[in-house]
């Protein structure tokens, strides 16, 4: 049983139990130029150290590569360095985000939040979580020309996320260390937890920084690990006050998944912070009835701009991808033309002599 597809591969089996999923060559693939490979398997390995294990021993031809397993490893490995094995460096249209939950009242005012934001170290988090194989991440959208020129990044700064916060109202009234305000009529300290996926040993790193820097502020939080399903159960159920997440983009953005109000109310939607904001909205349905490329770039410009100010999310950082193949492959190429996947394997073949024809 093949499921319906159009492209050059087809879904032929999946096996969520061994981690297993097979596409096979399309046969009556009509989209021009022709896969060379007759197959693809896609093999899940959720532990970092295994997957590579796995892939210097030959068992995989072709993963993602974190930045300090390719310095501190991969470049010193024999196949490395014999060429058996090779990396590719290019840009990703992805980028991590701390999202604010703003159904707390901690989160509710946009100066709380731009404190915060003054107080992650961005360029830590570029120079030693991803060794400088990264970019700071200004908005919602990807590099290029939707982001507002006017937008500069927040700049690490906790003497200004200290006054902001002051400004806002928060004081430590009880000497605890912990900055304080009654809201709603009850003493609330700016204490809350941040949620990261545990598998991820950057996603940890991140969260530690924070964390330290935080407390020079008088911000307590509590980190906690969870695996991907009980995650995103968290943040399909709000049950969670700050998260450490990941998107993926577009090449041609539409806010409306993530920023239009009509989903802020909607668990299980992808607006996880609940943001809501009539001037946004205007501007997501605006866009989306605008045809003209470079009529839409003011509407993407202004959107990015409210949406820096009032920081729902503080932009961390977009990486720029390494993926490590084995070399008995031709054809590889990755692009960065931001639109994923970032490259083509129509294009990849296996000489004659490894069983297989090269391209027509």
């Amino acid at each position: 049983e093949y499921l319906c597809g159009t492209g050059p591969y087809v879904l032929q089996k999946y096996d969520r139990t061994d981690g297993i999923a097979v596409k096979a060559k399309n046969s009556d693939y009509r989209g021009g130029k022709q896969a060379n490979l007759p197959e693809i398997r896609y093999i899940r390995v959720p532990d970092e150290n295994t997957s590579y294990n796995k892939f210097i021993a030959g068992e995989i031809d072709n993963r993602a590569t974190r930045p300090k397993e390719y310095e501190n490893k991969l470049k010193s490995e024999p196949r490395f360095q014999s060429g058996e094995v090779a990396a590719a460096l290019y840009d990703y249209p992805a980028y991590r985000y701390i999202g604010w939950n703003m159904r707390n009242p901690i989160f509710q005012d946009k100066a709380v939040r731009q404190a915060l934001t003054h107080a992650v170290n961005r360029e830590f988090i570029r120079d030693k979580v991803f060794l400088g194989y990264a970019e700071i991440q200004v908005g919602p959208f990807f590099k290029g020309p939707y982001n507002s020129p006017s937008v500069q990044p927040y700049p690490f700064d906790l003497d200004e996320a200290r006054a902001l916060l002051a400004g806002a109202g928060w004081a430590d009234a009880n000497g605890d260390g912990v900055l304080d305000k009654v809201l709603g009529g009850v003493l609330t300290s700016m204490r809350f937890g941040l949620l990261y996926y545990a598998d991820s040993a950057d996603f940890k790193a991140i969260a530690e920084a924070i964390q330290a820097d935080f407390r020079r502020i008088g911000v307590k939080i509590d980190i906690s690990a969870v695996k991907w399903e009980l995650m995103l159960q968290k943040l399909d159920n709000w049950e969670f006050d700050s998260m450490i997440m990941g998107w993926a983009l577009d090449y041609m953005p539409d806010p409306s998944q993530l920023w239009h109000s009509k989903y802020a109310d909607q668990k299980a939607s992808s607006n996880y912070v609940g943001w809501k904001d009539d001037r946004t909205d205007a501007l997501i349905e605006e866009i989306r009835r605008t045809i003209d490329p470079q009529a839409r770039l003011p509407l993407y410009h202004r959107f990015h701009e409210i949406l820096h100010d009032e920081q729902p999310y503080t932009w961390l950082v977009y990486t720029k991808a390494i993926a490590s193949y084995d070399t008995r492959f031709k054809g590889v190429k990755y692009y960065d033309t931001g639109v994923r996947p970032c490259r083509d394997r129509r294009d990849w073949w296996l000489p004659k002599r490894a069983g297989i024809v090269g391209p027509r």
